[in-house]
């Protein structure tokens, strides 16, 4: 779930217990979002949805033939209602924190893929951009890209098409950019933006000295669920990965700059209360682990020599061998949803359930459904006794293998020592039969838009 800015602790919407014995710090200080800057989302039209996201996303995701399902959808309309209850719950708790933040719609691709995500799309400014350098050359358009902090001169004419247009007046724009560059390195003259001295850093040393418009990135108010989530799980489990995306959502995971996460950190000691430290023992290791990471930008091993591919084999062996963990943004929606899950009513084991259900239908090397449930009925214990170690998998991934996943979560559990469940009413769940009628209509769907 694709799902991915700067070192803040993690969340607290859950109700403590007044038990001493029960901890009563949980991942966030204060707030479900990092920052509050109402720039980070932007609310967008179904017809806008249809239009730009969809295209971008069926060209990423190799979606050869999916369609949105109409807001009268049961299924849609489960999810939505899902979104519903977890927003009423936290915002009813940090309305302040919230009160930038639009409301998620929830959209259903018809497709069997077991997916969701929530992802940036560019917004145009509509104001030319010239550099003070007059250097020369033009480009279509300055994109920012927050992840890296830079922007990127693009040339693709598909691209004006797909950007969605604001109108933002001159003080939005000057605010905007102020927040994304974190300083003014800018001038606004009508309708073009002159960047500065100091803005040199912004910009590769190739990019033209001017372009045609100035695009930026903004988290759109929707929240993409692919049908497959319907055929895989049960309801319980369509919760969590609601939860899971709405963690996404509310952190703008997708807007924050590279190197916010992929904390590297000991895995022998109990999960921290909150985010982890990376210990100066796994300091070295995550640096040369980064290092290797920023050769592979598509994941592909072959962009490695022979030399590279050595080392990665031996680090990720040193990683196994040395109980390294890597949190990641999606790690952080998984612990958001786990306890936004119990504070629902839920029981701890119902995210660690909807996480395994997705092992039956995903193969992964080594710790496959059979093994990684046999080690959850054991209680994460070898037949020794001695405590299950699951290692994190594909450190090239934000996603971390389910089982692990699953083991993280069971880890949370006992560090926070969260109850077994809250004594609260669960919210409304459907019965078996009326599932089984919603799955059944889900998988019609999805085969006559295959066909």
């Amino acid at each position: 779930m694709k799902l991915q800015w700067l070192l803040l602790p993690l969340l607290l919407v859950a109700c403590r217990s007044s038990d001493p014995t029960v901890s009563q710090l949980s991942h966030e200080v204060k707030t479900p979002v990092l920052d509050a800057n109402p720039f980070q989302w932007v609310r967008i039209s179904q017809s806008e949805y249809a239009s730009v996201l969809m295209y971008d996303h069926e060209t990423e995701f190799n979606l050869v033939k999916s369609g949105i399902a109409s807001i009268h959808h049961p299924a849609r309309q489960r999810l939505q209602y899902w979104v519903d209850v977890f927003e009423a719950a936290i915002r009813s708790k940090q309305a302040d924190a919230m009160s930038g933040v639009p409301k998620p719609k929830a959209q259903l691709i018809l497709t069997a893929e077991s997916n969701a995500y929530v992802y940036p799309i560019s917004v145009c400014l509509d104001r030319k951009g010239s550099m003070t350098s007059q250097k020369a050359g033009r480009a279509r358009f300055w994109q920012f890209e927050p992840t890296d902090q830079s922007f990127v001169p693009d040339q693709d004419p598909q691209k004006l098409v797909l950007c969605l247009h604001r109108k933002f007046t001159a003080n939005e724009v000057k605010d905007l950019l102020n927040w994304s560059l974190a300083g003014s390195f800018f001038i606004l003259r009508d309708d073009t933006i002159e960047f500065t001295s100091g803005s040199e850093k912004f910009f590769p040393a190739s990019a033209p000295g001017a372009a045609d418009n100035i695009a930026i990135q903004q988290i759109p108010d929707v929240i993409s669920f692919y049908a497959g989530l319907f055929l895989d799980a049960d309801e319980t489990s369509l919760a969590f990965f609601v939860a899971h995306e709405l963690g996404n959502y509310y952190r703008a995971h997708g807007l924050l700059p590279n190197g916010t996460f992929g904390i590297y950190y000991d895995l022998k000691q109990k999960n921290p209360l909150k985010r982890p430290v990376q210990s100066a023992d796994s300091a070295d290791f995550g640096r040369r682990m980064e290092a290797l990471r920023k050769l592979m930008p598509t994941g592909d091993l072959a962009t490695l020599n022979a030399s590279q591919k050595k080392e990665w084999t031996a680090l990720n062996r040193q990683a196994f061998e040395q109980k390294i963990g890597q949190y990641t943004s999606e790690q952080e929606a998984d612990e958001l949803a786990h306890e936004w899950m119990l504070d629902l009513g839920f029981s701890s084991d119902d995210s660690i359930k909807a996480l395994l259900s997705q092992l039956k239908n995903i193969p992964e090397k080594n710790w496959d459904y059979k093994r990684c449930q046999t080690a959850y009925d054991n209680d994460w214990k070898e037949e020794d006794e001695l405590p299950v170690f699951v290692p994190v998998g594909d450190y090239l991934d934000e996603h971390h293998s389910n089982c692990y996943r699953a083991f993280n979560l069971h880890r949370e559990t006992t560090a926070h020592r969260y109850p077994s469940r809250r004594r609260v009413a669960l919210p409304s769940l459907l019965t078996t039969e009326a599932w089984s009628s919603l799955v059944s209509r889900v998988r019609t769907d999805v085969v006559a838009i295959a066909r």
